[in-house]
């Protein structure tokens, strides 16, 4: 690269109570080839030896900031990395990831010689056990470049439910871009902290470039504290999970709606059956967590039985085992639902179609 193309990134790195995996984060970094960075290590009030071994990092590395603060959740952490960065791109990574050495520079290249907003990489998915990092699955989206906002419409419901467009680990973004935007601080949204930021993001967007390389190494650490992955997994009902699905869903409906193009309909129709699935999930995992008393499952079903006919119209359910599931939860058929999300989690390996709506996300 030449040097007239070397702009500063600033890199966010949040930490919270990760000791045994911040220093391969920060080693990922500052071994970058592309080495014009500020590095911005956010101590988000971590009990662990976290803050020393940040610090220890910054006294061998100038370029390294660390910003020690009061636990104020993840949102938080985001936020006080935004406001420090001073970069012309902006990258964001959670303390328990890492990426390739070229990951910075590859994204970079691709953004200036595209000429685009925000450039998306691929993942490959580990977990965290003993030391050991081992390789579970990846993430993976096309190559493909997207100019103007009916071109990336055209796509984004796409990489929105292949996970690619979610989280910020995977891109590059042009720092005028967030200008003024930031994560949201409510604890209550932790679970789609990242999702609600990058879907917010989107009516500044004109362009996005994604590269079919897995140049992002995200990893399942510390499983409680990222609900936000295993809550689903695990037949843990959650709550805030409905306002969470509830607002996400809001937010894609206002951005199709207001891009308007030739496909709106069959797009909306798409959402539609993707958060009743997602509705439906939530519906499983209440009736199978086993921590939950009878008559706190009652008071639940009621509320998500009142928000799903709030939000969905059976007419807009396309996809018939949403509509029958969706049916039996507005006419109360507790018993026999708990027969079938028992049954169907018996049967997800026999039963791929069927599952597919109880997948996690």
């Amino acid at each position: 690269m030449k040097k007239t193309d070397s702009p500063l990134i600033s890199v966010i790195i949040p930490c919270f109570n990760l000791e045994k995996v911040i220093g391969k984060c920060i080693d990922s970094i500052v071994n970058q080839t592309y080495k014009n960075l500020q590095i911005i290590v956010v101590n988000d009030g971590s009990l662990d030896n976290s803050k020393s071994i940040i610090d220890t990092y910054a006294k061998s590395d100038s370029r390294i900031m660390p910003i020690h603060q009061g636990n104020g959740g993840v949102g938080c952490a985001y936020n006080q990395g935004l406001k420090a960065a001073i970069g012309e791109y902006i990258y964001i990574l959670d303390g328990d990831n890492y990426v390739d050495l070229d990951f910075l520079e590859t994204l970079l290249c691709r953004s200036i010689e595209d000429k685009c907003d925000v450039v998306v990489c691929d993942y490959c998915l580990e977990n965290y056990c003993d030391g050991q990092y081992v390789h579970f699955g990846s993430l993976e989206y096309p190559a493909l470049k997207m100019y103007g906002k009916e071109e990336i419409a055209t796509c984004l419901f796409d990489m929105y439910k292949k996970y690619i467009w979610q989280s910020p680990c995977n891109k590059l973004y042009k720092s005028c871009l967030l200008k003024n935007l930031y994560f949201e601080e409510n604890r209550n949204y932790m679970m789609i902290v990242d999702s609600d930021f990058n879907i917010r993001l989107l009516n500044r967007i004109n362009s996005v470039v994604t590269i079919n390389q897995p140049l992002v190494h995200y990893v399942q650490y510390d499983l409680d504290f990222r609900k936000q992955i295993t809550s689903m997994w695990k037949y843990r009902y959650e709550s805030r999970a409905l306002e969470c699905e509830e607002r996400l869903f809001h937010y894609l409906i206002n951005y199709f709606e207001a891009v308007g193009d030739d496909k709106k309909i069959d797009r909306l129709e798409e959402i539609t059956n993707y958060f009743v699935g997602r509705f439906l999930k939530i519906a499983q995992v209440l009736f199978l967590d086993k921590r939950i008393i009878g008559k706190v499952r009652k008071q639940e079903l009621r509320y998500l039985n009142n928000k799903i006919q709030l939000l969905f119209d059976n007419k807009k359910i396309t996809y018939i085992p949403y509509r029958i599931l969706y049916n039996m939860i507005k006419n109360k058929r507790w018993m026999l639902l708990r027969v079938i999300y028992v049954v169907l989690s018996y049967c997800q390996g026999y039963l791929p179609r069927l599952f597919k709506m109880m997948k996690a996300g």
